[in-house]
C-alpha cells in the first residue's frame, strides 16, 4: 500500500512519528528523522520546523552528526516541496518530502488542499493506501488558551475531513476515520 503522512506540525513531531519511528524519546528528533528517511513512505509532509533535523549543522540544520538526510532522500528519488503548489506539481513517479514554509499552513483550507493532493497521488496505487492527516493548531490553541487559534484549527480539520469524505464518496472502498488528540480545554475569553 502507498502511505502518506501530512501534519501541520513538524514531520518529526510525536503523532506523525508514531507511524514510522521507533526511538526512546519523542525529543530524539535526529533519530526520528532517520526513521522517516528509512520509512520510504510516499508522502511525508509537515511544517518547515522539521527540516532542520534532516540536515547537519554545517548545512544549516540541527543534526549533531554529519548525516544529510535531505541529500540522501533526494538521491533516493524524493522531491522536496516547501509550498502546497510544489507538492501538487511534484512528478508522480517521485515520493515527496515536504517542509511547508511559514504561512502556507495558516489558511482554513490549507490541510484540505494537501489532503486532496495526497489522495490523488496515493490512490493510484492498485493495492490501496493509508493517509494520516493531523492538525496541531487546535492543540496549540488549547494549550495556549487561544480561542482564535483553536477555532482556526477546528476549521482546518473540518475542511480536511470534507476533502477526505468527498473523495471517499466517489469510491466504494475508502474508510475515513476522524479522531481527537487529548483535551486541553478550559479556554477562557
Amino acid at each position: 500500500r502507498a502511505i502518506g503522512i501530512i501534519t501541520s506540525d513538524s514531520i518529526t513531531g510525536a503523532t506523525p512519528a508514531g507511524f514510522y519511528a521507533h526511538v526512546n524519546s519523542r525529543g530524539s528528533y535526529s533519530d526520528v528523522a532517520d526513521c522517516a528517511a528509512a520509512s520510504a513512505f510516499e508522502i511525508l509532509v509537515g511544517n518547515a520546523n522539521g527540516k532542520a533535523w534532516f540536515a547537519p549543522k554545517a548545512a544549516g540544520g540541527q543534526r549533531a552528526d554529519t548525516r544529510n538526510l535531505l541529500a540522501e532522500m533526494t538521491s533516493a528519488g524524493y522531491a522536496v516541496a516547501e509550498e502546497p503548489e510544489a507538492f501538487a506539481q511534484a512528478p508522480q513517479d517521485q515520493r515527496v518530502l515536504g517542509f511547508m514554509k511559514k504561512g502556507t499552513l495558516d489558511s482554513e483550507t490549507c490541510l484540505a488542499q494537501l489532503t486532496e493532493t495526497a489522495l490523488a497521488r496515493l490512490s493510484k496505487n492498485e493495492k490501496g493506501f493509508f493517509l494520516m492527516v493531523e492538525c496541531t493548531i487546535t492543540d496549540g490553541g488549547g494549550h495556549g488558551n487561544n480561542p482564535e487559534l483553536t477555532v482556526r484549527g477546528t476549521l482546518q480539520v473540518d475542511w480536511a475531513v470534507k476533502a477526505a469524505v468527498d473523495f471517499a464518496r466517489k469510491q466504494n472502498d475508502t474508510l475515513v476515520l476522524v479522531t481527537a488528540d487529548h483535551e486541553t480545554g478550559g479556554l477562557t475569553c
